[in-house]
């Protein structure tokens, strides 16, 4: 017998520590990946309630699964979409992320309803993202399909469970630097740089979203946050049988 609870009061608890210390800044609960392992439909229906600024999944599969189950909070999925599935949705309130100058090229040619998009900006992890000398070209793709509208811009940063914060501050120094060259970017309604760990490094960042992940689930690898989160998961089992073996 192997039993799973999972606790509303401590995911809440965790929520509420991370509104506490950013005050500035409004959380964006990641739910993908199954929320971690916890339950997507279990977590989104808990939270639902709390006001998010938006719920971020990884894929198409997981915004449909909500909006399935009645999901209200907007959605955003953050990973890679298909070009067929951004073009042919008829999903409500969800927005779709931008990770490559390829994508960009296809959406402005194909994208015939408006669609909100956030733009994802490669500031030094190298993993998905416009790379800074390709956001001319990627703004001005934009600017040619009125139906392509920004709400946001993110980046991600690659780094942060390093002690030495170098890194980290000069993909924070990129992502001020690129956000004061550009003033659509500048002012788009959504600007997230950081998840769980990245948050205690940007305080002078421009941005007003943290995507919260592993922290609201209760754990984190920041000296700032331990002591103050609860996992929310617990795993109960039964002595099956005890020997003692000479």
């Amino acid at each position: 017998h192997v039993e799973i609870n999972i606790y509303k009061d401590r995911l809440l608890s965790n929520l509420n520590f991370f509104k506490t210390q950013n005050k500035d800044k409004k959380i964006a609960p990641v739910l993908k990946s199954n929320a971690y392992g916890h339950g997507l439909i279990q977590i989104a229906k808990i939270l639902d309630r709390e006001d998010a600024v938006f719920f971020v999944v990884d894929s198409y599969h997981e915004a449909l699964i909500l909006k399935n189950e009645g999901i209200k909070t907007p959605i955003l999925i953050i990973g890679y979409t298909k070009i067929e599935n951004i073009i042919k949705t008829k999903l409500s309130n969800v927005s779709f992320t931008i990770t490559g100058l390829d994508d960009i090229v296809k959406i402005s040619q194909n994208l015939r309803k408006p669609t909100k998009f956030h733009l994802k900006i490669d500031t030094g992890m190298h993993r998905q993202g416009i790379l800074p000398g390709d956001l001319i070209e990627t703004l001005s793709l934009a600017k040619k399909n009125k139906n392509i509208i920004i709400d946001g811009v993110c980046t991600h940063l690659a780094d942060v469970d390093n002690i030495n914060p170098k890194f980290t501050d000069t993909q924070i120094s990129v992502w001020n630097d690129i956000l004061f060259k550009h003033n659509e970017l500048k002012n788009s309604k959504f600007r997230h740089i950081s998840a769980t760990a990245g948050s205690v490094y940007t305080k002078d960042s421009n941005s007003n979203i943290i995507r919260l992940g592993i922290g609201l689930y209760g754990i984190s690898s920041k000296q700032e946050h331990t002591g103050h989160l609860k996992p929310i998961l617990e795993m109960n089992s039964i002595i099956s049988g005890i020997k003692t073996i000479n």
